[in-house]
């Protein structure tokens, strides 16, 4: 319950813009149109991961540039990591011509990778913590 506490505020952020609207085209979908597949929902997941590709690289960037305070292979698993939905998204689109089920399974372990690095990468992120803007951060 402590950590729930302690990061109460990127866990609402995490919940209300990467969960629910981030993942809107899929519920959305699922809530006004009638055919909605396995294929349509790889697909979409595969798409929130990509379109996410940029902001992961923006963070990359930004720790880049800092002083390393602990661990230097740090840069290199950021780096790596936005390889990681180009490369899968190949593969789904591959494996989608084949069997739409295992596409939604690689697709769903990449949406959940993808938010587990999303908390990786704001682990020491203190934005959350001095809300002054409406934005969130510091002015």
């Amino acid at each position: 319950m402590d950590w729930i506490k302690s990061h109460r505020r990127k866990l609402m952020f995490f919940i209300l813009f990467f969960l629910i609207c981030g993942s809107s085209s899929i519920w959305m979908s699922f809530l006004f149109l009638e055919n909605v597949g396995c294929k349509d929902i790889a697909i979409g997941l595969i798409t929130i991961a990509i379109a996410s590709v940029c902001a992961s690289a923006e963070r990359v960037l930004e720790r880049i540039g800092k002083p390393k305070p602990v661990k230097d292979d740090d840069d290199f698993y950021g780096i790596a990591w936005l390889v990681v939905p180009l490369l899968a998204s190949i593969l789904v689109v591959g494996i989608l011509k084949r069997s739409d089920i295992w596409a939604l399974f690689i697709s769903i372990a990449l949406y959940l990778v993808y938010c587990a690095i999303w908390w990786y990468q704001n682990r020491d992120r203190d934005i959350f913590n001095n809300a002054n803007s409406a934005l969130g951060g510091e002015i």
